[in-house]
């Protein structure tokens, strides 16, 4: 499967807070990006929001296809969305709608962190099979596989907030979140912190950076979970490389702990390395989905 590499696409990832919106070549190089705060009313103050990114984007309308990569899963026939709680109004099927209704038929929505390690796979860190696990507000992963993405069911392949580590999954608390969510998301470091000891207003950006030693033991202990996860995801998928990103996820420091402690738990640990794409992982990704949606035999 061949493209031209003049051909142009669309890719845009959305967050709670913010939109990231990149065109690139067929290859995944950005050629031009912008990003600007959400709209969280969601629906279509949304959908209209994409458009206008789009037009200053690509204002000659070259984008052969659009790919959009968001918080939420995303059944791969129905296009429904679920699990998508700080963005109002995107429940369900109608999102697809409204974009389709802007953008045309060649647009391709994708969970982001799918998008993410898509983007790693392939213009990234090269590893088949890969696992993308983001780190931030929440924990995520996506798995590419034969260079294609695993969504499983209703594409809630990769849901790895769910694993039954570190908290009870039985728990109709962690239930919506996930048991692994509750003690690694922010949230979770924020509440290990202060369990440990550390100051109650302490930034995590800021403890990564110093040398606390009470830190320096809520670390380590996050790291074991994380290892844990690993070995989780190892024992299913099996992984080539594992990719790491997000605030949190990327924090050198804490890919450090996690490679000390996998020997405890693997004969032949698996490679670990950061995203080498940061904060462009998601909008370049769903700027590769799109890509996709124009391949031809022979072309």
């Amino acid at each position: 499967m061949i493209m031209a590499p003049h051909q142009r696409f669309l890719g845009v990832d959305i967050g709670g807070t913010k939109v990231l919106a990149v065109l690139t070549d067929a290859r995944g190089q950005v050629l031009a990006e912008h990003q600007q705060p959400t709209d969280t009313r969601g629906g279509a103050h949304l959908a209209d929001q994409l458009l206008a990114i789009s037009q200053r984007l690509d204002p000659k309308g070259a984008a052969l296809a659009v790919g959009v990569g968001l918080p939420a899963s995303v059944d791969p026939r129905s296009h429904a969305l679920s699990l998508i709680p700080n963005i109002a109004d995107m429940e369900g099927t109608h999102f697809h709608a409204l974009l389709t209704a802007r953008f045309g038929p060649q647009l391709r929505l994708e969970n982001d962190v799918n998008t993410a390690a898509l983007a790693e796979a392939r213009a990234g860190e090269a590893g088949d099979p890969l696992a993308f696990i983001a780190i931030g507000t929440g924990i995520g992963m996506g798995l590419v596989a034969n260079g294609g993405l695993l969504r499983g069911m209703a594409g809630a392949a990769g849901e790895i907030a769910l694993l039954p580590i570190g908290g009870d999954a039985r728990d109709a608390f962690r239930r919506g979140s996930g048991a692994l969510e509750d003690c690694l998301g922010g949230s979770g470091w924020r509440a290990a912190c202060q369990a440990a000891g550390a100051a109650p207003d302490a930034d995590l950006a800021a403890l990564f950076a110093s040398d606390d030693p009470v830190f320096e033991r809520v670390l380590h202990a996050q790291a074991d979970l994380l290892a844990q996860a690993v070995l989780a995801v190892s024992a299913v998928a099996a992984p080539e490389v594992f990719v790491f990103g997000g605030s949190i996820g990327g924090q050198p420091r804490l890919l450090a702990a996690v490679q000390a402690v996998l020997p405890q738990y693997f004969t032949t640990p698996p490679r670990l390395r950061p995203s080498v794409l940061g904060h462009r992982a998601g909008a370049i990704g769903a700027a590769l989905a799109a890509a996709d949606l124009c391949k031809k035999p022979g072309r």
